[in-house]
């Protein structure tokens, strides 16, 4: 079950003794000890308008939300809120926020095209991605390392980070992965976002920052990279359903925190800021949902 916080004018016991040890030899204190934050789950119009809070959990901090394919439910992982994401559990709830349920350990939680599974990472010695029924029962370890992983539209296969950031393939009917997709995509972010066509993928970039947007053929192959805003940081994208635009997170220069923008990727026009989104708060992994009407995404409560 997830290990739920206190109240806040109640320290746990092992945040009390790291700041004890921390008085006395002088250090900083451990992240955990500090806090992680703690994000909620939004959702907004793609215009950036209506925005909504879905959750209000301040004990608890949520992440990498995903809308199932029939609209109803959101996956996503949780932490409580002092803990480190290593500890993240996957929960799913009722797209309203109601209805959360565990489901166990694991992060970056990602729909199976029918709804019926999900495909998540764990934070186990080496890492693992593993695939589960959306009740939380059936967990199967599919590959061993960690990954960030999203479905392929055709649901039998999936796309994952390696640890060295490259893009694999990973067959479910036969455990093999492969790395068709090349050197062409190296460095990428967690939380890249897979086409509803399979055509395309999207991700930000390490080395050269920003935004890249890759088109594929049907053996999964690289046919061609186009980058946007070089030089930024951009994390977390998502495409629309009809593939017309990119909703992605990005660290600006004019702003104390990520923000959300959407980018139109056939046209010159610069990304586009949503409106009704805090500008002093850390507004982080967008993700479109299926119909299109609505980006889910988390954002660090003002304290």
């Amino acid at each position: 079950m997830l290990r739920i916080a206190p109240p806040s004018n109640v320290r746990p016991i092992r945040a009390i003794v790291l700041l004890a040890i921390a008085a006395i030899i002088g250090a900083p204190l451990p992240a955990a000890a500090q806090g992680f934050g703690n994000h909620q789950l939004y959702m907004i119009r793609p215009d950036g308008t209506d925005l909504k809070q879905i959750t209000n959990r301040p004990e608890l901090r949520f992440g990498a939300p995903s809308i199932s394919p029939d609209g109803k439910r959101i996956a996503a992982d949780c932490t409580p809120a002092r803990l480190p994401p290593q500890d993240s559990q996957i929960v799913v709830m009722d797209v309203d926020g109601s209805q959360l349920n565990e489901l166990g350990p694991g992060s970056m939680p990602s729909w199976s095209p029918n709804g019926e599974l999900l495909a998540f990472h764990t934070y186990t010695q080496s890492g693992a991605i593993v695939v589960m029924n959306a009740d939380g029962t059936g967990r199967e370890e599919v590959a061993n390392h960690w990954g960030s992983p999203r479905w392929t539209p055709q649901g039998d296969k999936i796309i994952c980070l390696y640890p060295d950031s490259s893009l694999r393939l990973l067959d479910l009917r036969t455990g093999k992965e492969t790395a068709p997709l090349g050197a062409s995509i190296g460095s990428a972010y967690q939380g890249f976002g897979v086409s509803r066509d399979g055509t395309k993928l999207c991700f930000g970039d390490q080395l050269v920052g920003g935004l890249g947007l890759a088109t594929i053929n049907k053996n999964w192959q690289v046919i061609g990279v186009k980058h946007y805003l070089r030089n930024s940081r951009c994390t977390f994208c998502s495409f629309s359903p009809d593939g017309s635009q990119i909703v992605f997170s990005q660290q600006p220069d004019d702003r104390p925190a990520a923000q959300v923008y959407i980018l139109d990727v056939e046209s010159d026009k610069p990304a586009r800021w949503l409106p009704e989104q805090s500008p002093d708060a850390a507004n982080v992994n967008p993700q479109w949902s299926p119909d299109g009407e609505w980006i889910i995404f988390t954002s660090d409560l003002p304290e």
